[in-house]
């Protein structure tokens, strides 16, 4: 989408970007008065945590939008055990005038980016539906295991997602722990095997522990890659 002048002065607006010039947004669904925030933002939130370190790095600012108040903002954010900068647009028609809220009790999911030049700061993109999965490895995660996110036969697509605190021992999970206890292995795990292909973490290729060519060549690959000034987030 193209640049677009960000014309009202909305009383949060310039704090945001807490001294970065760019700034990502995630619109998360907690109206006023609902108490608790939705299912389905509540399992992309599980993912962002580590955003507040490594975005800045980039010159990039991450936060958190609701229409809610700050103190249910910030009860709900505590329950979640989550430490992301969280901050209410409840004094102002910031969500209405992006599109991801009504002004009623009615939310919307979204991610906006946003650029500040001087004083002037601009919306260079919005997405939401399919576009927000960026933020969420879950879903990336799935698509990679052979039953896939496996919602097929569910009543909706996401029915199985709960927020994290609410999950009761699943099936799912003790089928996982019995097949780790067994010593069965997922067909692509078999394949890895067979064709010798032995995962390395890229710790052990950082310090040079390479336990077959396949992995000395990844971690040549690392060593030579712009991936290499990464560091622990503590270490930044």
């Amino acid at each position: 989408m193209p640049w677009v002048k960000i014309e009202k002065d909305y009383v949060f607006q310039t704090e945001l970007f807490d001294g970065r010039s760019q700034l990502l947004v995630y619109h998360f669904m907690l109206g006023p008065g609902w108490g608790e925030g939705c299912p389905s933002c509540s399992f992309w939130a599980d993912h962002f945590n580590g955003l507040t370190h490594h975005l800045p790095q980039r010159d990039v600012t991450f936060k958190v939008i609701s229409r809610a108040a700050l103190k249910d903002i910030q009860k709900y954010q505590k329950r979640m055990g989550w430490s992301f900068d969280w901050v209410s647009s409840s004094e102002s028609t910031f969500n209405l005038d992006l599109g991801v809220s009504s002004g009623k009790d009615d939310e919307s999911p979204g991610i906006s980016i946003f650029a500040r030049e001087g004083d002037d700061v601009f919306h260079t993109y919005f997405t939401t539906g399919r576009g927000i999965e960026v933020l969420n490895s879950t879903y990336g995660i799935l698509d990679l295991v052979p039953k896939g996110r496996d919602e097929d036969k569910l009543e909706w697509p996401m029915a199985w997602v709960k927020r994290h605190d609410e999950y009761a021992k699943s099936k799912g999970n003790a089928v996982a722990s019995g097949i780790r206890d067994s010593g069965h292995r997922s067909p692509g795990m078999r394949l890895a095997r067979a064709l010798n292909l032995v995962p390395v973490p890229w710790c052990l290729a950082r310090w040079g522990v390479f336990p077959d060519p396949v992995s000395q060549t990844l971690a040549e690959s690392w060593r030579t890659s712009p991936a290499k000034t990464l560091r622990h987030h503590d270490k930044c």
